[in-house]
């Protein structure tokens, strides 16, 4: 059985769509057991779920919070209550193609993977829609002995997002795999840890999942200081990392990952969806660099990057900007990026 964790908020015009695209998959039903978490919604979410419970008590689970604790706790919550023997994680405001566990589990029944993860779309407002990048090709990949374990620096299904993805639960429940609570980008925490446990995992090339961008998510709008999440939950992986004793062997793999998604993403973030960019914000991430990487300009993976634009961004760790002049430059990276 598939136990199928659906975290709800706010998502009156859309959760319908996604609930009936679960329910008719080609699997059936019987081998479904569908975890709904509303996440303290303040439209109608609420009540559309408690109608799709009463009429499917025996395969759906409805979990209602009382505060809004976002997706990561929902996630969490959803984990504790699955009895499936795999676990997938659905955006509420998404939808599958009707045939996406039957091929997933199909894939996973081949073999004793991790998990095994699709393809999927990105559909715009616009009705237009896009696939979703992924780095490697089909195929199955293999690190035994996991890095945890003493292997190599693992980076196969290290992009995309979770809900791409059919989890063994045993894989999940035996490496304690938890998403980080009450922070957006959770997944970011997510994916990077299991990949310290992964051993084998497969990737196929339908694509089955369809991500709708909306562009008022929170992720994407304006002047939302939330977006910051994203430095606290790279710093929670270094502290992981340093944990788990990884840290020094994988410095530099790890440097290199920590400034793209810490520094060089973040920045560009503060110059395309902030009005004024807090400067307040650079001064933490620069004392944070310096912290964890103060002898980040001699690592020549770092410095030798392809991009010549994250060259100069790395050249203003050096500067001593105040406020006015941050702006500025951060005002130029806008027009850049424009």
């Amino acid at each position: 059985m598939i136990s199928v964790i659906i975290p709800c908020f706010n998502v009156e015009k859309y959760v319908t769509k996604c609930l009936d695209s679960v329910l008719s998959q080609t699997i059936g039903i019987s081998e479904l057991e569908i975890i709904l978490i509303d996440d303290a919604s303040t439209d109608g979410t609420l009540q559309l779920l408690y109608q799709y419970e009463k009429k499917y008590p025996k395969n759906i689970v409805l979990i209602p919070f009382e505060e809004n604790q976002r997706q990561g706790t929902a996630r969490n919550v959803g984990m504790l209550y699955a009895t499936g023997d795999y676990i997938s994680f659905v955006d509420s405001d998404d939808w599958i193609e009707a045939d996406m566990y039957e091929k997933l589990l199909a894939a996973m029944e081949q073999e004793d993977y991790d998990y095994v993860a699709c393809r999927g779309f990105r559909n715009y407002e616009n009705g237009s829609q896009a696939i979703i990048e992924r780095k490697e090709p089909a195929g199955v990949y293999v690190n035994i002995p996991s890095v945890v374990e003493g292997g190599e620096w693992f980076e196969a299904g290290i992009n995309g997002g979770v809900y791409l993805r059919l989890y063994k639960k045993s894989f999940l429940m035996d490496n304690d795999l938890r998403f980080a609570e009450r922070l957006l980008y959770e997944d970011n925490y997510f994916v990077s840890i299991a990949s310290l446990y992964t051993r084998k995992i497969k990737l196929i090339d339908d694509c089955l999942y369809h991500y709708r961008e909306n562009n008022v998510s929170t992720t994407m709008g304006r002047n939302n200081y939330s977006q910051f999440d994203r430095l606290t939950i790279e710093e929670m992986k270094l502290e992981k990392y340093k944990l788990l004793g990884i840290f020094d062997r994988f410095h530099d793999m790890i440097e290199k990952e920590f400034f793209r998604l810490f520094y060089f993403n973040t920045l560009y973030i503060m110059a395309v969806r902030f009005d004024i960019p807090p400067y307040e914000v650079y001064l933490r991430m620069r004392s944070t660099v310096l912290k964890w990487f103060p002898d980040y300009k001699t690592d020549s993976r770092l410095i030798s990057c392809d991009n010549s634009l994250y060259e100069v961004l790395l050249g203003l760790l050096d500067m001593q900007m105040d406020e006015h002049k941050f702006r500025a430059i951060m005002s130029k990276y806008a027009s850049m990026s424009r």
